[in-house]
Parts: C-alpha cells; structure tokens; sequence
C-alpha cells in the first residue's frame, strides 16, 4: 500500500525488497558454519577513517578485521534483542532470552576470511562515503536461519548475512 502511494506521487514504480522468515540462532559446540555477505558498511565516521591511515592508503583485509568482527557481533546482538518480546516486557536492560543464547564473545568463535575493504559513497550523489568491505566470507560457532543482518544501512539491505 505504502510503495502503490509513492508510485503513484512519482509517477514510477516501486521496488523493494521483503526479507521474511523465523529468525533462529543456536550456539554450536566444537564446528562452526561459513557465511557471506556481499556488503557490509563498517562505519561512516571519519575519526575512524583517520585511525587506519590516509584516506588514499589502500586499506587490506587485516587492518579491517577487528571491526568487521565488531560489526558481526553487535548486529546479531542488536536484532536479537528488538525480536525478543521478553527483553521489551522486563522492562529493564538486562539480557534478553534470544540474547543471552549467543553466548560470549570467546563463544561465538568468529573468524574473517575473504572481503576487499574500499571506501564508497553511501549514495549516488551524496558526499558522504563509507568503510564498506565487500565479498565478506567468515565463520562462526552459531548457526544462524532466517534474515539476519549486521553493520549500517540495514534498511537498505547491507549487511544481510547469507547462510554458504
């Protein structure tokens, strides 16, 4: 209904994209599952642009790591908690149940293995740029079902993470 309106005010159609499913995650013990995802925004802050160099300093997989694995683990953090109904219903900060199944940080065992880091516009026409890391292959103790995202611009569809 809303995308048939905007269609309408512009006089072009709407595209979107649904992502729909029972978000799952569990804790594996012992192995761990690959997944990818095509593109990750890790941050839009020039502060930290200047901590890993020169803007014109081709940046490498390693000087990124840290932040793709920070980016992980508080995006799985983050859409756990907005899903769970007992972290709303508590009423406090404490854990939630979805939450609290991912474990500790030693636990989920991620680990980086393929992405090419660039700096891109966040937009076409915008002057804002990003830390995007494309291609991003890692593994991780947890297995994951349904759409599961991390990083910035969630709305737009980065950062979805695809099961490989």
């Amino acid at each position: 209904m809303i995308c048939t309106a905007v269609g309408n005010h512009y006089q072009s159609p709407c595209r979107f994209k649904l992502s729909e499913g029972e978000c799952k995650l569990s804790l594996l013990h012992g192995f761990v599952h690959i997944y990818h995802i095509h593109r990750l925004l890790l941050t839009k802050k020039t502060i930290v642009f200047k901590r890993l160099g020169p803007v014109d300093k081709r940046l490498t997989l390693d000087d990124v790591k840290p932040l793709i694995v920070e980016q992980i683990k508080t995006g799985l953090i983050s859409q756990a908690r907005f899903m769970d109904d007992s972290y709303r219903e508590l009423g406090h900060a404490g854990k939630a149940t979805l939450e609290s199944s991912l474990g500790t940080d030693t636990m989920l065992n991620i680990e980086v293995h393929e992405g090419s880091p660039n700096f891109q516009g966040v937009k076409s026409g915008a002057k804002v740029r990003g830390l995007f890391v494309n291609q991003v292959v890692f593994t991780m103790a947890v297995a994951l079902s349904g759409p599961w995202y991390c990083g910035g611009l969630r709305s737009r569809g980065s950062g979805f993470i695809f099961p490989r």
